[in-house]
């Protein structure tokens, strides 16, 4: 039973602790002869002290060649930079509390009384509803279908606690949709024109089709403005009042509120493009006295005046903005008749000039745009067209076909959660529109009718976020 013994038993019996000193060689320089005494217990796994001592991280570094980088601790950390973490954090993920001090017989929870101010949103089965503490029974104790209204069953009594939680699902989930930084659950449709310039701002939640209600205002009235976001912050910049304007406003989604001064663009003016990737707001194109080619761009967190990415290599104004987590595209210009199909864009990362991407399905300007993280949705534009193209952002190429609006419209702007996008406003056969368009970015398809804003306006910008 010494030498012969089967080797499949032995290996079951490898352990440090248990083997002992046969490994060591004789007085001939010979393994021991090893006698099933010498062995004891049945180790059920490996001997960790002896593979780490074996395993360590000199040895894992002289496997690392020139021709393979390896797993490597300081390599990993050098990959897994600020930049590369804070593009995976959205803040449309997770837990969100909202509270409520009530009033005697109070049944409506809304923005208008929560505690902090805070503009309730949720999606629909995403959401607890609790009384003093205690959780009520959903559609027995309360109604929460809106989106950004729960009314009680039974009235509250005065200064009781209610406290609503929602969950905002992130991607992987059947209705949340991937994560996008430029992105969120609430829409807001800023500016434009109505009867005259206007300061109006809208907002909806982006997954509950519903009418608009008032965010706030503008700092200035103005229309041909542009739009984005870090999903915390919403920025616009540019427009027309009498004249350009090279004005940029910012305000935080979670708080309808009036928008406040953030700084300037390098240049006055309108009919431009926005695109950003959570990090950046940039701007392309417009018009000043002439068509302009000029790239600028801020860092949402950070209020200061804007500073010149580079240029768009030609004259481009009425352009559209699209874009996903790497490249920006400014889709559409109003260069002959009724416009230009030309689609130019810019890795968002790197300062300098804009490329040709491909073209839309036909030459428009005017048109409004968004992005979920894949696809540009580009929709409508000159004259009253009901055309939605779409295109894979990673790929530059052409648009093929998405499906139609439900009216023909021009001058619109887009918003997006991720998994669905809305077009808000528009001029629609001559005539300002309050009318919003809603589809699914990932499915072609006719878009469907999703409620009104709260006036009519044409050339607003959009932006989502929270």
């Amino acid at each position: 039973m010494s030498v012969n013994r089967l080797l499949a038993n032995l290996a079951q019996s490898l352990d440090s602790s248990s083997v002992g000193s046969f490994l060591s060689g004789d007085s001939a320089d010979r393994f021991q002869t090893l006698q099933w005494t010498d062995v004891s217990g049945r180790p059920t796994v490996a001997d960790s002290a002896a593979a780490t001592s074996i395993v360590d991280s000199a040895y894992v570094q002289s496997r690392v060649t020139t021709y393979s980088v390896g797993l490597d601790s300081a390599t990993t950390i050098a990959l897994l930079d600020s930049d590369y973490i804070s593009s995976k954090v959205t803040n449309d993920v997770g837990f969100f509390i909202y509270h409520y001090d009530t009033t005697s017989g109070q049944t409506l929870l809304d923005s208008s009384n929560e505690a902090s101010n805070n503009a309730i949103s949720y999606t629909e089965d995403y959401v607890m509803v609790f009384k003093n503490g205690v959780l009520l029974a959903d559609s027995a104790d309360y109604t929460a279908t809106s989106g950004d209204t729960i009314v009680l069953t039974s009235g509250a009594d005065s200064a009781e606690l209610v406290t609503v939680v929602k969950w905002a699902p992130g991607s992987g989930s059947s209705s949340g949709g991937p994560a996008i930084a430029w992105g969120g659950t609430t829409g807001v449709c800023a500016g434009g024109y109505v009867a005259a310039n206007s300061t109006i701002m809208d907002y909806v939640t982006i997954a509950t089709p519903s009418n608009a209600s008032d965010f706030g205002d503008l700092t200035v009235a103005r229309n041909a403005l542009a739009a984005t976001s870090n999903s915390t912050t919403g920025v616009t910049g540019g427009g027309a009042t009498s004249v350009a304007v090279n004005t940029i406003d910012y305000w935080t989604f979670a708080t309808p509120s009036n928008s406040a001064d953030f700084g300037d663009l390098t240049s006055a003016r309108y009919f431009v493009g926005a695109v950003g990737d959570g990090t950046y707001a940039i701007w392309g194109g417009g018009n000043t006295d002439g068509n302009s080619p000029t790239i600028d761009y801020v860092t949402v967190a950070t209020p200061a005046n804007a500073t010149s990415f580079g240029s768009l290599g030609q004259s481009h104004r009425y352009t559209g903005g699209a874009n996903d987590a790497t490249y920006g595209l400014f889709p559409g210009s109003a260069t002959g008749s009724p416009g230009s199909n030309q689609i130019l864009y810019i890795t968002m990362a790197s300062t300098g000039g804009a490329s040709d991407f491909g073209d839309l399905t036909s030459g428009k300007h005017s048109v409004a745009g968004l992005g979920d993280g894949t696809y540009a949705v580009i929709a409508g534009g000159a004259a009253s067209l009901t055309d939605i193209d779409y295109v894979a952002v990673a790929t530059p190429g052409n648009c093929s076909d998405f499906g139609d609006l439900t009216v023909a419209k021009t001058a619109s702007c887009g918003a997006c959660d991720g998994t669905y996008g809305v077009f808000m406003g528009a001029n629609a056969s001559g005539s300002s529109s309050n009318v919003i368009d809603h589809i699914t970015t990932a499915t072609p398809a006719n878009a469907t009718d999703f409620g009104d804003l709260t006036a009519a306006k044409q050339y607003p910008s959009g932006a989502a976020g929270q």
